[in-house]
Parts: C-alpha cells; sequence; structure tokens
C-alpha cells in the first residue's frame, strides 16, 4: 500500500535484495572426481608433501596433520594417537554454529566444509521474475591462502520467457578468486534466470596458484545468493528513474546486501527495497509465521522475520535451534533428549554438548548451560571458561577472549587459521633473544612490510637504531641503546644532541660544555648540573671557578 507501494499491510513483509539465498549446508556434496564439477581434476599433491596446518570448524580441535610413517617390519605400522583421535574427514562436511555469544558473520546454520578440489551443487526453481541475477557466493577461509571457483550455471529445460529465451540452454562457465582477505565474491557475469525453470549452480573448490589439490585443505562456504539487477526492472531503468537509481547509489543500497548478514538499512534504502520488492514479487509476501513456533502472525516489514519462541529459529520460526529438540506450542528444549531416564542408572539421554547425570552441565571444550555451544578458540585452545566462555591457555603465541589476536611480540592474523599464525617480529631479531629491542609490530597494509615498535631508546623500522638522545650498537648481536650521560643538558628529542655511537654529547644547552656537558661554558659560571650557568662580570674568570662555583 501507500502511493509508492513502499509500504506493506500488517501480516506482509517486503523481500530484502538477498531473499534468494541457498544455504550451502543444503546443498549437494561432491567428491573431487565426481563427474558433475566443472574444472579439471588435479592429481594429489605427493605423500611426502603432506605437511598441512589446517582449522577445523571453530570449536573443534583445529589441527591435522598427515605424515608418512616409515614401515615396521614384521607387524604392521600402529596408527598414531592422533590419527587414533582423528579418522578422515568428509570431502563436504556441515559445521553448525551456534550464534549465541558470538557476532554472526553468516546465514543459517552455518557452512558447508569443503575439502581442496571437492564441491557443491545448488539447485535454483524459485526465481519470481525473469531478469538476470548477479551471482554472490560468500565464504569464510581457513587458511591464509587464496582459493579459486570454477562455477557452471546450467539448465536442462529450454528458457521460455522472453527475456531469458534468447539465451542458449547450455552451461555457462565462471572461474574466479576468492581471497582469503575477503568474505564473499560477486562472479564476473550475471545470468538470466526465470520462473518454473529449474537450474543447477555447481562449482569445484579448488586453491588458487597451485597444480596440485591437497586433502588436508578445507574452506568454509557459507551459501550462494542471487541479487536481482534493479535496472531491468520497471520504473527502474530509463530518463524518468534516474532519482531512484541515484537514491540507489548514494546509500549504497545494493552492496549493503552483499555482507552476511546485511547490516541495517538506512530508511531511504528501505522504501526503495520494498517498491522493488513489489514490482517482483507482484506486491508484498505474506508473513506465513508459524503458529506453534512464533509468538505472533506478524513480521518485521524488512527481512519478514517473525518473532520465534525460546530455542526456535528460522524466518518463519518454524525449526528448532541447534542442540534444542521437541518442538511446540512451548518452544524448544535443551539439555536431555526426553524426560525418560535409565531406570537403574537414572542417566539422562543428553543433547550433544552436555553431560552428567541429568544432562546439566556442558562437556569439555563447551561452555554457557544450558545452551551449551564449542568454545571459540580459533583453534589455539581446546577448553574455555565454562560459565563466560573465554578461552584458556591459549597456545601459538596467541591471546585474547577467543585467542583471537597474537601476544606482543608477535604479528599476523590468528583468525584465520591455527599453528603458525602468529609470527615473531623481527625487531631486528626475535623476542626472547639478545638482538630484540621492540615491543610488537604489524605488518602495512599496503607495503606488508613489517613495521616494529620499539622500546624506549630505539628507532627506526626495525628498532636497529638508537633514537635522539641513547647510544650504542643495537645492530648487532647483544648490542643495546643507552641513554647519553649528558646530565640532563641536552635537546633528548635532537638526533645530533649526542653521538649515537660513541654517546659524546655534543650540543650542550644552558651554557653547558665538556663530553658530558658537565662543565659551565668559558666565561661562564655556577653548577652545569643544576643549569645555573651565569655570564661572568667584570672581565674574565679571575676568582672564579670553572664550571662549578667560587674558589675559595
Amino acid at each position: 500500500m501507500g502511493r509508492q507501494c513502499d509500504q506493506v499491510q500488517p501480516g506482509f513483509f517486503c523481500a530484502p535484495l538477498d531473499y534468494y539465498t541457498y544455504e550451502a549446508e543444503q546443498a549437494t556434496g561432491h567428491g573431487h572426481s565426481h563427474p558433475q564439477l566443472p574444472g579439471a581434476i588435479r592429481a594429489e599433491a605427493p605423500q611426502d608433501c603432506l605437511e598441512y596446518d589446517t582449522r577445523e570448524p571453530v570449536g573443534r580441535k583445529g589441527r591435522s596433520r598427515h605424515q608418512r610413517s616409515p614401515p615396521r617390519a614384521p607387524q604392521p605400522p600402529v596408527p598414531s594417537r592422533r590419527s587414533r583421535q582423528q579418522p578422515p574427514k568428509l570431502d563436504v562436511e556441515e559445521v553448525v554454529r551456534d550464534t549465541a555469544g558470538r557476532m554472526v558473520t553468516w546465514t543459517g546454520l552455518g557452512f558447508a566444509r569443503v575439502r581442496d578440489g571437492a564441491g557443491l551443487t545448488f539447485r535454483v526453481d524459485n526465481v519470481p521474475y525473469p531478469m538476470d541475477y548477479e551471482l554472490l557466493l560468500r565464504y569464510e577461509p581457513e587458511s591464509a591462502e587464496d582459493w579459486e571457483a570454477v562455477v557452471s550455471v546450467s539448465s536442462q529445460v529450454l528458457p521460455t520467457s522472453s527475456r531469458c529465451g534468447n539465451l542458449l540452454p547450455s552451461e555457462q562457465m565462471y572461474r574466479e578468486i576468492l581471497p582469503h582477505s575477503q568474505r564473499y565474491v560477486l562472479l564476473s557475469r550475471p545470468f538470466c534466470f526465470e520462473p518454473s525453470t529449474p537450474y543447477e549452480v555447481t562449482m569445484r573448490l579448488q586453491r588458487a596458484g597451485v597444480t596440485q589439490r591437497h586433502p588436508g585443505a578445507f574452506i568454509l562456504i557459507d551459501s550462494l545468493v542471487l541479487l536481482p539487477r534493479v535496472s531491468e526492472l520497471p520504473g527502474l531503468h530509463g530518463a524518468e528513474a534516474a532519482e531512484r537509481q541515484e537514491e540507489l547509489e548514494r546509500y549504497q543500497c545494493l552492496e549493503v546486501f552483499r555482507m552476511a548478514p546485511p547490516h541495517p538499512l538506512a530508511q531511504a534504502c528501505a522504501r526503495l527495497v520494498c517498491s522493488i520488492s513489489a514490482l517482483m514479487h507482484g506486491g508484498a509476501l505474506p508473513c506465513q509465521c508459524d503458529p506453534q513456533g512464533s509468538r505472533s502472525s506478524e513480521c518485521q516489514v524488512q527481512g519478514g522475520q517473525c518473532e520465534c519462541k525460546p530455542h526456535v529459529i528460522g524466518r518463519r520460526c518454524d525449526h528448532c535451534a541447534p542442540g534444542s529438540y521437541g518442538f511446540g506450542p512451548l518452544g524448544c528444549s535443551q539439555g536431555s533428549v526426553s524426560q525418560l531416564c535409565d531406570k537403574v542408572s537414572g542417566q539422562c539421554r543428553c543433547q550433544p554438548g552436555t553431560v552428567g547425570r541429568q544432562c546439566d552441565q556442558c562437556q569439555p571444550g563447551h561452555w554457557g548451560f544450558p545452551a551449551c555451544r564449542p568454545c571459540q578458540c580459533n583453534g589455539h585452545a581446546e577448553e574455555c571458561d565454562p560459565r563466560t566462555g573465554t578461552c584458556l591457555r591459549c597456545r601459538d603465541h596467541t591471546s585474547g577472549r577467543h585467542c583471537e589476536r597474537c601476544q606482543d611480540g608477535y604479528y599476523g592474523n590468528p583468525v584465520l587459521g591455527s599453528g603458525q599464525q602468529c609470527r615473531p617480529c623481527p625487531c631486528p631479531g626475535y623476542p626472547g633473544t639478545r638482538h630484540y629491542h621492540g615491543s610488537t609490530c604489524h605488518a602495512d597494509d599496503e607495503t606488508h612490510h613489517i613495521i616494529c615498535v620499539c622500546a624506549p631508546g630505539y628507532a627506526g623500522p626495525r628498532c636497529d637504531r638508537c633514537s635522539p638522545g641513547y647510544f650504542g650498537a643495537p645492530e648487532m648481536e647483544g648490542g643495546e641503546c643507552r641513554p647519553c650521560q649528558c646530565n640532563n643538558n641536552i635537546d633528548a628529542s635532537d638526533p645530533e644532541g649526542c653521538d649515537p655511537r660513541t654517546g659524546q654529547c655534543l650540543r650542550c644547552l644552558y651554557h653547558t660544555a665538556g663530553p658530558h656537558c658537565a662543565q659551565c661554558q668559558p666565561g661562564y659560571y655556577g653548577n652545569a648540573l643544576q643549569r645555573s650557568c651565569r655570564r661572568e662580570r667584570g672581565g674574565g674568570s679571575a676568582g672564579r671557578g670553572f664550571g662549578m662555583g667560587r674558589l675559595k
């Protein structure tokens, strides 16, 4: 309703631009040799090269190493303790994340964790309007490597609409780089989708810039999104729509929907998005809130999220959150699987993540009972405080509530992986050596050069020079910078106040002189150590002591 069709009646909502989001954890997974995957199959890296650090899904143990063990005769090799604890992983597995107590950077229940060379197939069969759609892939890297996606979009049915009917039904191919520093990529060309036609979007995920696949490398894929090319809609192209187009660009209304989850909309964007939704769907969409899982039949105007009962999730509030059970009029429950227990021991059947006879505690590696969720330690710790979730005993030179930053003296981004992600600062030596003169460091965003934050008395990008007012040989092993002994009679910020190698005072102030500025200049008398040198009066220095007062 409304003069510009930008308002909705109660019980209806406006679809956001990323409404057609397809979750990776619901897609079909394929191994690297599946014939449906586009792109060439890469050979596996030689066994001798299979030494690779990866991160498990957050909250699980985070390092997997593949090692060749020497043969033992005549007995067969005995698997290591690590290999017994970590069975081989699937090529594609679901990673469920709990939203409680953490910033949400994904949609749906979580991610699909895809091995190097494996892939996914998304099925698209519900587009509302025949037009070009941009394809957006949201992801989260597990290491500081770039990946690439080889993507095909195909349909076995001939397009029939006037908009898409002029396109060939054969597949359209893409090859896109997924930079490790980003969280989404917009495919290079749009694709024309039409209603009532089933499509398949199939992709092979693999590391970029290499020729062999590594079975220990994984990437987290969040979702595939179809973003409508709104300029094709009636009222949004041509000269009469210039004002609307200008508003879309000024408030960055289209860019908001690329990140997961989208940021709140500006008021101008909300109005335009409602108009776009009405044009695509022939009006507003019904809320359809589940009568058991929701508190009301009305939903949010933007996006259509219903108000859910405890531990119920979904736009329509139609299913239980991870770790809960018993969807019904009161919502969902957590803790034990049911109210029944073993008639002999009294042990309840516990939900994943809970332990105890009555399922009243979180198991090790989890916190926050009753909504137990995995410790989020970025692979650098296994345990956290059971009440607060603060990680305990961070490894790999990390620190912070989630082991998410490097200790002083180390640099890097430990959030992106585990193990050797925090590297020692070269200032100029490493922490713990006699040649380390820094306090911390960081990598410059543009040049990627290491910039040290030096300890007092040291200067230079690598802390290998003495700062003004200090002297020594810090570039040498065991060398250090010491304050120049000038009795506070030089400008400590003057680079030429004293010799940076010998410490000899060069620019004495307050009418002082000498190698340590401990005397008054000729023609002056007084106490140089107290800055009280005054000019002699009455011709010469007769009857005056040199520098330290009168002679008696």
